[in-house]
């Protein structure tokens, strides 16, 4: 499935520095039993179909699927990338994605719910330390959005490099171009 590729998608250029194996720590969580309760688990960034997307695996390796996948690729007309996200609940959803001057972020604002992550690379590339913010979103009588309650973090979310990765240090100062 999952190959490794020396020709991948220029459009995914500035994203090089992410492939390698992470340890992700999630902290500071309002979605737990016990939000001071911190997980750990392991994070897969590889080429995808010969360099065609990214693909980040969430979760152990074991039989049957990972936790969550994120496959990410771009037009290569516009800055912004397309996630396409699933996980071992069955949830699907589409996020958009930047990557410049060291500052990671993906949002989706679906009918609802929203969603933002902003996340920012260490200077020698080892560290992603970001957080997320969710906020439900409804109507209201005349037809405009409400954010309730308004926007708060849900989360923090740490990356902690393991093997792999660009060894130029500037890699998380690419812009999208």
């Amino acid at each position: 499935m999952a190959q490794q590729s020396q020709h991948h998608n220029p459009a995914l250029t500035s994203l090089e520095g992410l492939v390698g194996e992470w340890e992700m720590e999630l902290s500071q969580t309002s979605f737990l039993p016990d939000p001071s309760d911190t997980i750990k688990g392991p994070v897969l960034i590889e080429w995808e179909q010969d360099g065609a997307f990214l693909l980040m695996c969430m979760g152990d390796k074991q039989p049957g699927p990972p936790q969550a996948l994120w496959r990410i690729s771009r037009d290569d007309a516009t800055p912004t990338y397309t996630v396409l996200y699933y996980d071992a609940r069955s949830v699907s959803r589409v996020y958009a994605m930047s990557f410049s001057d060291g500052v990671w972020k993906m949002w989706r604002g679906s009918s609802g719910f929203w969603q933002r992550y902003e996340g920012t690379v260490s200077d020698d590339g080892k560290t992603i330390t970001g957080h997320c913010i969710e906020a439900n979103v409804y109507l209201t009588h005349e037809g405009q959005e409400r954010i309730d309650p308004p926007l708060k973090k849900s989360y923090t979310c740490v990356y902690l490099r393991h093997k792999g990765g660009s060894h130029d240090k500037e890699w998380h100062h690419s812009y999208n171009t």
